[in-house]
């Protein structure tokens, strides 16, 4: 269920939350960790999940749980709780619920379309202000984001994702944007390269790869990466992450 969320929406309104965006199986388990862009892709009916990942940038750390379910049908329900610790002492933590419909998996030599709507909302204020120059309710405003998706499937081993949508949060919106190539080693590993990044803004691009412990069932993964400077100055920062996925089959 890993999405652009993580990677945008909280990163644009300031450092004291960029922390927080800093995040060969059958199709329908492709994508997700440690793959920020999202996939024309559900779990299959009864299914649910448990997404959780450490990320490391810059003196930030970030923590994230993310369960999802398909309770039946072509919709998918999730949610995440985030927290992040800075390098002053600063805190932070956001809930987040999502809901996600694809009408049909992409097959060997086709494709898929699909949409994700989200909600988020900060758990407790910040302290102090931050670079934005945000403070009282805006500071602590809810966020909603609306993500067409795309998959294609040009062979059993490759896949090729592609996200387009909008932020909006206390009066403004933002373009953001994701492409992804993910290739199929094994049935138990995999690898990927993908960039994504906000309209007229600077683009972050990150490596990864994963392997089950248990097929379709237990995974772990990594991801490696380079994205803007949380706060907002010129250049890059490297950023890391480390994830465990569970899954439990349906009845």
């Amino acid at each position: 269920m890993r999405n652009l969320f993580h990677c945008f929406v909280l990163r644009r309104w300031g450092p004291a939350w960029a922390l927080l965006a800093s995040g060969a199986c059958s199709l329908h388990s492709q994508a997700g960790r440690p793959i920020s862009t999202d996939d024309a892709a559900i779990l299959a009916p009864g299914e649910c999940q448990m997404e959780s990942w450490w990320q490391q940038s810059a003196g930030l750390r970030q923590q994230v749980l993310q369960p999802s379910c398909n309770f039946g049908g072509r919709f998918e329900w999730g949610g995440s709780v985030t927290g992040t610790q800075g390098s002053q002492s600063t805190a932070a933590g956001l809930g987040a619920l999502q809901l996600k419909w694809v009408p049909h998996e992409a097959e060997v030599d086709g494709w898929a379309g699909g949409l994700t709507a989200s909600t988020s909302q900060p758990l407790h204020a910040r302290r102090t202000g931050d670079a934005s120059g945000e403070s009282g309710p805006a500071a602590n405003a809810s966020t909603q984001t609306l993500t067409a998706l795309l998959t294609l499937a040009p062979s059993s081993q490759w896949l090729l994702h592609a996200n387009v949508g909008v932020s909006h949060r206390a009066g403004r919106s933002k373009g953001i944007w994701a492409a992804a190539a993910e290739y199929t080693i094994s049935d138990r590993c995999g690898v990927h390269v993908e960039a994504f990044g906000e309209h007229q803004g600077r683009t972050t691009l990150q490596l990864g790869a994963r392997y089950w412990l248990v097929v379709d069932r237990v995974q772990i993964d990594t991801s490696l990466g380079r994205q803007p400077r949380s706060d907002g100055t010129a250049g890059g920062e490297r950023v890391a992450t480390l994830g465990l996925v569970w899954v439990w089959p349906g009845q």
